[in-house]
């Protein structure tokens, strides 16, 4: 029976080979017309990487799928920093995530409020903002939220330009405690490989694979139909390719199992991000969570009786760093201890030959 689950997630070379050609297909087609395609191709206003000239102090907004970052890094010139970054992680409640969109932004400039003020950092700088979601770019400085994707449903953002609402959210601080300058609106996956291009002038890729998955690459706008700009003044430019909603129109079906249908039902997103669903962070444990629970229905696990937390799948109950913890060291001790901690009732037993199927 456990073989059988197993076997249900096997995706076989042919099978990559032909996930490959439907999904080059579909970039292609989003190169021609983002409208009428599911892999939007969206095009930056990146058209080259770091040059090694960059210098200066500058803050930085990472706002991605499950936690928001406030920066401040200083650059010599030759990318490098003269000192290590300082960094505030915050946590982004579910509230803030689906209620509206100045509740959100609001969060995003309080956040930095207290980043500045913990640092003493007065003057103003110049601000990149990392923002994880479908964008599209009117210039490097702006942008149009296109949908939300993840968990995020903040009202009144979709088809907003994001940093607008971000600097209407500093303006409704009446202190006047934060100033900035927002010179970049990027992808994460554009960052990365920015990040990356500062080591390495031929880092023709950037990838994103944790809460969600997209990717992006530099490519020739000779070989972009719908570039509309001067191709002479502007041969390359990054492509933020969204493939985290490839499978939409039905491409991804063949490899749907009834584990990735189950959580499906679950999600507030239904029918979108199918390829993000199927690889990313956001759902791994999910979809685990519904393979777990088909085994112990079918009294394979936990003698066919789980607990009332256990028994029910909901998204992130069953967190996907808990695969993380079975498969590390210790595996079996792990996950004995993980399932007594974040699933207790004194009814069930976790045995071994269980902590055995899971690892």
């Amino acid at each position: 029976m456990v073989d059988a689950v197993v076997k249900s997630f096997e995706v076989t070379v042919q099978d990559m080979r032909e996930i490959s050609k439907r999904l080059t297909a579909a970039c292609e087609k989003g190169l021609e017309n983002e409208e009428k395609a599911v892999v939007k191709m969206f095009i930056t206003y990146v058209h080259s990487l770091p040059d090694g000239t960059e210098e200066g102090d500058f803050l930085a907004l990472d706002l991605g799928g499950s936690n928001f970052r406030v920066l401040q890094l200083s650059l010599e010139r030759g990318g490098k920093m003269t000192a290590e970054p300082k960094v505030e992680e915050m946590r982004i409640s579910k509230e803030k995530k689906e209620g509206n969109q100045e509740e959100l932004f609001d969060f995003i400039a309080e956040s930095m409020s207290d980043f500045l003020k913990k640092h003493g950092i007065t003057r103003r700088l110049p601000l990149g903002f990392t923002f994880s979601f479908p964008v599209v770019q009117t210039s490097l400085t702006a942008g149009t939220l296109k949908k939300w994707t993840k968990d995020f449903k903040a009202a009144g953002a979709e088809g907003r330009d994001v940093t607008q609402m971000l600097q209407e959210a500093i303006a409704r601080r009446k202190s006047g405690d934060v100033s900035v300058d927002v010179v970049a609106l990027l992808n994460d996956t554009t960052g990365t490989q920015l990040a990356v291009g500062f080591e390495d002038p031929n880092c023709h890729v950037g990838l994103i694979l944790g809460t969600g998955t997209n990717a992006c690459y530099m490519e020739k706008t000779a070989a972009i139909p719908k570039f509309t700009g001067d191709r002479s003044k502007f041969p390359d430019v990054i492509v933020n390719c969204e493939w985290g909603a490839f499978g939409e129109d039905g491409s991804m079906d063949d490899w749907l199992t009834d584990y990735d249908k189950a959580v499906e039902e679950k999600v507030i997103n239904r029918g979108q991000q199918i390829f993000e669903k199927l690889i990313s962070g956001k759902y791994l444990g999910s979809v685990t969570h519904a393979a777990l629970l088909k085994l112990t229905r079918d009294k394979v696990l936990f003698g066919g009786v789980c607990s009332e937390r256990f028994s029910e799948l909901v998204i992130d109950r069953f967190d996907s760093a808990f695969l993380s913890v079975i498969e590390g060291e210790n595996g079996m001790e792990k996950c004995k201890e993980l399932f007594k901690k974040e699933f207790p009732d004194g009814s069930v037993g976790v045995r071994l030959r269980d902590c055995q199927a899971s690892v």
